[in-house]
């Protein structure tokens, strides 16, 4: 069992135009009943704020960066993207995991930060430094769950990231709202303005992947690519792709030049 009952399950993450494997979301899990993975969101809100939240944060990053090594030993480079809470991007507990996250990450590019909780960062310049940190070592940063929170705009403007996630929250209803098809179209052409790559979280549908692609979107993440799935079972379910004829994995995710 993983320490503390916790572990990870993995969610591909596509190119839009052609379905490639081009980097998979940890996502935390416990045991249920009857060996059920349930989300782990409910224990990290539990955590928030305290340094059991910090904790967390670096297990998953352990977690993760395990996985990435064990499928590049299978010939799978497939980055893996980890969710950094507000609690490991305070001021005094950054500065440590900056140092910490230097000695756990053998392969930097096989790991990118998704950076959760925006409005919630007390020290914008001390995060945008460890933006820029990362860049430059060859770690991807992320804006998750873009459009939901009251400083978005503010936080993109301030940090550094390479990519933007569109929250499901947009993504859902957007084939049948066209208030919210709008929001999305400008929200994909700003990133872009800003040589960011854009990820659609939440997509579920044909029909929401085909409106995405033809407004620019870059990749899928979602229901409609595969549900998550633990790590020997995502290496497997690339490898069948791989059978199949899919593209090969494991391309970077960059903006559109």
């Amino acid at each position: 069992m993983p320490v503390n009952g916790l572990f990870l399950h993995y969610q591909p993450i596509v190119a839009a135009a052609t379905g490639e494997v081009v980097a998979a979301e940890a996502l935390a899990r416990i045991p249920g009943v009857a060996g059920v993975a349930l989300s782990a969101k409910a224990l990290f809100t539990r955590a928030s704020g305290t340094a059991a939240a910090i904790a967390l944060d670096r297990l998953v990053v352990t977690q993760a960066s395990a996985a990435a090594e064990c499928w590049r030993s299978l010939g799978l480079r497939i980055p893996i993207h980890v969710n950094i809470s507000a609690s490991t991007l305070e001021p005094r507990s950054l500065r440590d995991f900056r140092r910490w996250i230097a000695r756990v990450c053998v392969d930097p590019a096989l790991l990118a930060m998704e950076i959760t909780e925006a409005e919630q960062i007390a020290d914008v310049d001390e995060v945008a430094a460890f933006v820029d940190d990362c860049r430059m070592r060859g770690i991807d940063v992320a804006l998750d769950d873009f459009g939901c929170g009251s400083s978005t705009l503010a936080i993109m403007q301030s940090l550094r990231a390479n990519i933007l996630k569109i929250d499901r929250r947009f993504v859902t209803p957007l084939c049948r709202d066209v208030r919210t098809a709008a929001i999305v179209r400008h929200i994909i052409d700003l990133a872009h303005e800003l040589d960011m790559a854009v990820i659609a979280e939440g997509v579920e549908t044909v029909e929401a992947a085909a409106w995405l692609e033809r407004a620019g979107c870059d990749y899928f993440q979602g229901y409609l690519v595969a549900h998550p799935m633990p790590h020997d079972e995502f290496a497997a379910w690339c490898e069948g792709r791989r059978r199949g004829g899919s593209p090969d994995v494991g391309a970077p995710v960059t903006a559109p030049s």
